[in-house]
């Protein structure tokens, strides 16, 4: 009897030291820029569509995964005064590589322009082919592939406000005369998690969308940690897909998102 009780004890022991929440302590004082730097990510997205825009009848649920690359690529100039690192993308080896040039100050990490593929869902050949997420260009109503032309912000927005901490917020994004997005952003919790073998203590940071009726039913949330994009989540209520020629088809759906780091290399 006295060996059973010492049983008991012993695991309600193991069982309390199991239970004790861990202490995570996320540390983003900076973010990676060294040449050579790389990420790979799984990508999965999940299409449920429904009967019609007003209908919550689903019909169907497609599931698509690809593989991301991003990679710091090399450093260059801008209009001739500002330094940046050229930051890329490519999903699948598709022939499109899309490109960031970013640089930090002591506000925090930035981007001075853009160029590369477009982001829409496209329908081609009967396959749904849809561009990494990247930044918001598929919101706009008259979206259209973009090039290889370099489009700069109007100013540079502030991706990552550094250092982060529990009570980090920012604006990302500010409305200007080109475009009406206001988009601010703000730490909501940390995560520790594990993946590739390791632990990544990070902050989540959540997306903001303000007085915009378009971006109405998107939610992004980031885990950051030091050394980078961890995982993402976009969760879009409702959309209207479209066609790679910009064109709408007569479908809506509900559109979650999800990317997760599969391989890593920090210079």
């Amino acid at each position: 009897m006295r060996t059973n009780i010492l049983i008991i004890y012993i695991l309600l022991a193991i069982v309390g030291c199991d239970s004790k929440k861990v202490e995570i302590n996320p540390n983003v004082e900076s973010y990676p820029m060294a040449i050579g730097t790389e990420w790979i990510y799984d990508r999965q997205v999940i299409i449920k569509k429904y009967e019609s825009e007003t209908s919550d009848k689903i019909i169907d649920i497609d599931i698509y995964n690809f593989t991301v690359k991003v990679w710091i690529d090399k450093d260059t100039l801008l209009k001739d005064t500002m330094n940046v690192m050229v930051f890329k993308a490519e999903e699948n080896d598709d022939n499109w590589t899309f490109k960031n040039y970013k640089f930090i100050d002591n506000e925090g990490l930035k981007t001075f322009a853009y160029s590369g593929g477009a982001n829409v869902f496209a329908k081609k050949k009967g396959t749904l082919k849809i561009p990494f997420f990247l930044h918001f260009s598929s919101l706009l109503e008259n979206m259209v592939h973009i090039d290889d032309e370099i489009i700069y912000e109007d100013q540079p927005t502030l991706d990552i406000k550094l250092p982060l901490d529990n009570n980090s917020s920012w604006t990302y994004r500010h409305p200007s005369g080109t475009n009406t997005f206001h988009i601010d952003k703000e730490v909501i919790g940390t995560d520790r998690l594990n993946l590739i073998g390791e632990y990544f203590d990070c902050f989540k940071v959540n997306w903001i969308y303000l007085n915009d009726v378009v971006s109405n039913g998107i939610n992004i949330t980031d885990w950051i940690s030091e050394k980078g994009l961890i995982k993402r989540i976009i969760f879009s209520e409702r959309i209207i897909l479209r066609t790679e020629f910009g064109e709408y088809n007569d479908e809506t759906a509900q559109v979650t998102e999800t990317l997760v780091l599969k391989e890593l290399k920090i210079n």
